[in-house]
């Protein structure tokens, strides 16, 4: 037997190529007078994806915002009494639904994402779902603050939990300091005491919806999460996405490639220039020049400072003369230069002693 989510989407595709919730919506105005279904869609922005003030449709009516307020209640009320029929009633049933198997909450955004054909998400489509879920009183709205997106939940005991329990997966997060799956943050919650009674609403739905409607998280491609204020996952200035964008490739890159990867990747709204990008390269201690504009971390092991000292760092590591094309062979490894550039400074004789036909060591101190 099919699990109730493999139903659920089934009907709901179903219902999605019947009846667009947008015309249902509208259909269902039709029933109302005509002054109440133009308040209700301008208030609402079922027509355009804008919505108007009790004040501005006053004014192009030549009526108080008092008056305005009256003719939408009644419009509501009237709209009401077409909830518990198809296909308003199935569409709510539907949504409902979803909201069910996301845990018991859910993003505003995200339910519509999920539930409204591809066609049906633009402004006005979503203002009909939105007025739809809002009118019905079917759920829970959980308006947007500072900290979360709007989101829908079954109960306001849903709502309360999630208030709770973001907190707590931030100090999760806060704790391990690195990201981690909905399903791992939940394993964590089994060890916590102070669950009280939201104990039996948190699942890994719940969690991951949590997730997504706080802006206090941030999702990482491989399904883990971990918190927007961690530069390393969120990075918010030009130091930051330089270093993020390296990491990600895991190879040297030019920075002119640094800052094309940074644009693409696209952060923020921030512009971003090569000279920038170029300015924080050179001035990073975690950048390291490997030749020709191109730059590494230090933490691969790429080594700071010239050609000249990196040749340096390989004749005192080695603790003896060493030949010149295995001098060549390491510093290629450090450095993209070219190997007549290894052999100019290798003639330096105010560092470097040839020993024997092709050996090379550190020069000795000068006499003062």
């Amino acid at each position: 037997m099919a699990d109730l989510k493999t139903i659920i989407q089934i009907t709901q595709d179903q219902l999605k190529r019947q009846v667009p919730t947008h015309d249902a919506v509208l259909a269902a105005l039709d029933t109302l007078k005509s002054r109440e279904v133009e308040v209700i869609i301008r208030r609402s922005g079922i027509r355009d994806g804008q919505t108007e003030t009790l004040q501005e449709i006053g004014e192009g009516y030549g009526i108080s915002r008092e008056r305005v307020r009256q003719i939408e209640k009644q419009g509501l009320k009237r709209f009401r009494e077409q909830l518990d029929k198809a296909p308003l009633s199935d569409i709510l049933r539907l949504a409902v639904g979803l909201v069910r198997e996301a845990g018991g909450v859910i993003g505003a955004d995200s339910l519509a994402r999920e539930f409204l054909p591809e066609s049906q998400h633009a402004p006005p489509g979503v203002a009909a779902l939105t007025f739809l879920l809002e009118t019905s009183r079917a759920v829970v709205v959980s308006p947007a603050d500072k900290q979360a997106a709007a989101c829908y939940a079954l109960t306001e005991s849903h709502v309360a939990a999630a208030d709770a329990i973001s907190p707590m997966l931030q100090e999760v997060l806060t704790d391990k300091r690195q990201p981690m799956t909905p399903a791992e943050l939940l394993t964590s919650f089994a060890k916590r005491d102070d669950l009280g009674d939201h104990s039996h609403l948190v699942t890994e739905p719940f969690v991951e919806s949590i997730l997504e409607i706080d802006e206090r998280f941030v999702p990482i491609d491989d399904g883990r999460w971990g918190l927007a204020d961690w530069s390393e996952i969120n990075p918010r200035n030009i130091r930051e996405k330089t270093l993020y964008v390296l990491k990600e490739t895991g190879t040297p890159l030019h920075f002119t490639d640094v800052t094309e990867k940074i644009r693409a990747a696209k952060f923020d709204a921030k512009p971003v220039t090569t000279q920038a990008v170029h300015n924080e390269l050179i001035n990073g201690t975690q950048f390291v020049l490997i030749g020709r504009g191109i730059y590494a971390l230090g933490d691969w092991g790429y080594l700071p400072g010239t050609v000249s000292e990196v040749i340096k760092h390989v004749l005192v590591k080695a603790g003896e003369p060493v030949e010149r094309d295995e001098v060549v062979k390491h510093v290629l490894e450090q450095r993209h230069v070219s190997e007549n550039t290894i052999l100019i400074n290798l003639q330096d004789k105010s560092k470097f002693t040839r020993v024997g036909k092709s050996a090379y060591m550190v020069a000795p101190p000068t006499a003062e």
